[in-house]
């Protein structure tokens, strides 16, 4: 029978008016004698549902029509359940295309009649030809639940506009509707740490798929496109999650096609606490599609703890906003020194590595990407040197540059750090060396010649483009908890087929002061000092085997300094001045 554009209709009241037909899986509803003729229902016949162990039992009912939302846009129920519990409340349509939309109440005092309203503002007219009800949702506990006068009503709230970023919950105009699947049950509420606040609430419940996710809006998806450039990629969720190093997945889509997507992550690092997540979307997560910018992206889903079922955990999230504007950043290049403010040092992790920018524990002016391979982290956990776009500029190997340097601050002697470069447009171009920590506790430079490539790797093919490089802490052991600190990837490009054994330079005090004093025990040139922005400081010709130089006025920092002979950079030096 049609439920089209009426002002209110009794669906179901299962004494005399059996307008639509409720079916059910796995078990069929049946019409019983009112179990509880008192309150607020004293019909005498009602519907029976006994709920399965099945994870996803429910009631349903085909409908004739779609259903016309310009007049009703709620529904009314009324259940009898022996538990509290969730009921969730789902359209959909029979075809299982165009999307769905859901509504969760809750029960809250059992073994009486309770009148839910499921409100549906701004729902899509003429889609939905589907009724789908969930008692208990999403547990797979055997229960028996009571239902009766199921009516199609019309709500009492204002026309609220489709919503659009950035996404707040406070504005009473907007139709903040969220759409769950996969098990999420996600709410409006107060925010935890300041009441006034409004935020969404999900919970991702017991059993939840591992990509349970919530659609921020309904099938219709945002009012406008996000507006990405090939500069302005980056979304960010305000998110308060149960626990630290937890993946939030973002995805972006085109409401009217599906296939047309784009999905990236951030991990947690605080636990029961606001924190801001960035999601760069120029750094699609693994297996899925690039941001296509000739595509139109005008919906967005939220996954949290996105790979794991779910085990009732409870998220907190605000503020989802487009970070378009401002001058871009620059894409990462060699030197990389983590200082330079107008170059994204966005690095990406994957095994299990964990890397922030962070002030360096020897000179907090300095900044250093700071590496913890977690607790079981894979053997071959690591961490590439930038987002999958790698450098904008490859490294020059050639016959006799075949050099890389990176500065370590490692937590033990002997462990073996892995360096990798790679065509990011073709991952099977690659070449891979190692060197070992030879300090603890403190900084120094490692050297990494890929004309000694690492076993069972690949050799150093110069007719391949090497525009990405990766680090791999502690290779081929599994994580724990272990952290590493480390700064300055650099090429080392020389003149010449000579070099100068790193014993015959002695550089010291560093960290300096004033005086820096540099022994040299072979034949040198030159020397020059560079600032973290590979801005020559200072240069000397050498005249003497010891040199006594005044850095009294340096800007404390970081500092590069060379030694040159006549054909040769023949050695590079990290100084820090404080």
């Amino acid at each position: 029978m049609s439920i089209g554009t009426i002002s209110a209709q009794m669906l179901n009241d299962f004494d005399a008016n059996q307008n639509i037909t409720m079916e059910g899986w796995p078990n069929l509803p049946t019409i019983v004698a009112n179990p509880d003729a008192t309150g607020i229902n004293t019909s005498a016949n009602c519907a029976e549902f006994v709920r399965s162990t099945e994870q996803w039992a429910h009631s349903y009912s085909n409908l004739a029509n779609a259903l016309d939302f310009s007049t009703n846009n709620a529904f009314k129920l009324k259940a009898w359940s022996p538990i509290a519990c969730t009921v969730l409340f789902k359209l959909e349509t029979q075809s299982g295309t165009g999307g769905t939309v859901e509504v969760p109440m809750d029960i809250t005092t059992p073994n009486q009649w309770t009148q839910l309203e499921f409100a549906f503002p701004g729902a899509t007219s003429n889609l939905y030809d589907k009724i789908v009800i969930f008692f208990d949702f999403a547990t797979m506990v055997d229960n028996t639940f009571f239902f009766d006068d199921l009516e199609f009503v019309g709500g009492t709230g204002p026309n609220l506009t489709q919503i659009s970023l950035p996404v707040t919950f406070q504005d009473t105009t907007v139709d903040y509707t969220v759409t769950d699947f996969g098990g999420n049950v996600s709410v409006l509420g107060p925010d935890p740490m300041n009441a006034s606040n409004v935020v969404a609430i999900t919970t991702k419940d017991n059993l939840a798929e591992t990509w349970a996710g919530t659609t921020i809006g309904t099938p219709l998806g945002f009012s406008s496109a996000v507006p990405f450039t090939a500069s302005d990629t980056k979304m960010s969720v305000k998110v308060y999650s149960p626990a630290v190093g937890l993946p939030i997945r973002l995805k972006v889509e085109d409401h009217n096609d599906n296939t047309q997507t784009c999905e990236t992550e951030a991990l947690t690092t605080v636990a029961n606490t606001w924190e801001t997540l960035e999601f760069d979307f120029s750094n699609e997560a693994a297996g899925t599609a690039a941001l296509n910018l000739s595509w139109t992206f005008d919906m967005a889903s939220i996954f949290f703890d996105f790979g794991t079922a779910g085990a009732g955990d409870v998220f907190y999230w605000d503020d989802v906003e487009f970070m378009g504007g401002g001058n871009p950043l620059t894409q990462i290049s060699l030197p990389v020194t983590f200082d330079d403010p107008t170059v994204d040092y966005t690095v990406t992790d994957f095994g299990g590595n964990i890397t922030t920018i962070q002030a360096d524990p020897v000179v907090s002016t300095n900044q250093v990407a700071f590496t913890t391979k977690g607790l079981n982290a894979e053997t071959w956990a690591g961490t590439t040197i930038s987002t999958p776009m790698g450098f904008s500029a490859a490294v020059p190997f050639t016959s006799v540059y075949t050099k890389m340097t990176v500065q370590v601050y490692a937590p033990a002697v002997g462990l073996p750090i892995r360096l990798k470069v790679e065509d990011h447009s073709d991952n099977t171009h690659t070449c891979e060396t190692e060197a070992l920590t030879t300090v603890a506790n403190a900084w120094e430079t490692l050297e990494f010649d890929f004309s000694n490539e690492a076993a069972g790797t690949a050799a150093l093919n110069l007719s391949w483009t090497f525009d990405m490089a990766s680090i791999f802490f502690d290779f081929g052991t599994m994580g724990d908890d272990d952290v590493f600190y480390w700064d300055d990837v650099r090429f080392i490009s020389t003149n010449g087929t000579e070099s100068l054994d790193m014993d015959a330079v002695s550089i010291y005090p560093n960290p300096v002061n004033d005086i820096l004093n540099i022994d040299i025990k072979a034949d040198a040139d030159m020397v020059s000092i560079y600032n973290i922005l590979g801005i020559q400081v200072y240069a000397e010709e050498v005249e003497n085997d010891n040199l006594s130089i005044d850095v009294s006025g340096f800007s404390e920092g970081v500092y590069i300094v060379t030694i040159l002979n006549a054909n040769n950079i023949i050695s590079l030096y990290r100084l820090i001045k404080r």
